[in-house]
């Protein structure tokens, strides 16, 4: 047996990041923050010249299993980051540009994320100023992403 491409937990994560890579101005946004989307904390720059998102997993993954047993979700919390160092000219302004751009790529109605078996649900979306005391305002997009896994059961059907 073959190992799968990548842990469920991470599909959700890389899920997410493929959608928010659509953000950019040519295609009706406010922002091009879809040109610098990383998944890895370490990837973040101190002062990034344009917006850039993280994405990531907070919280539990769970699974929940359908009542006719022939699927199970994997839902998990997932947040979508983007920082501005109160030191720019424009922090506030960008961030609300950001906030509309997360608003519109990720709606509050929105069901599908790739595929019909991927779905997302807006939990918030919100500008937090000073987080922790730090010289940054940030935009913070809180989704419950869930990815439907056929299960073996149904496979044998």
């Amino acid at each position: 047996m073959s190992a799968p491409d990548a842990p469920e937990s991470w599909q959700l994560v890389e899920a997410t990041a493929l959608r928010a890579r659509a953000i950019k101005i040519d295609a009706g946004y406010y922002t091009d923050a879809g040109l610098d989307v990383v998944t890895e904390h370490a990837e973040l720059k101190d002062k990034p010249a344009s917006p850039q998102l993280l994405v990531f997993m907070d919280g539990d993954l769970k699974s929940a299993e359908s009542s006719s047993r022939k699927w199970r979700d994997r839902v998990a919390p997932i947040l979508v980051q983007c920082r501005f160092p109160l030191s720019y000219d424009n922090a506030q302004r960008q961030a609300h540009e950001v906030l509309a751009d997360l608003e519109r790529a990720f709606p509050v109605d929105a069901v599908q994320l790739t595929t019909d078996e991927w779905a997302i649900s807006q939990e918030s979306l919100t500008i937090v100023q000073r987080p922790q005391g730090a010289d940054v305002v940030v935009v913070q997009l809180i989704l419950l992403v869930s990815h439907r896994v056929y299960t073996t059961a149904a496979a044998n059907t």
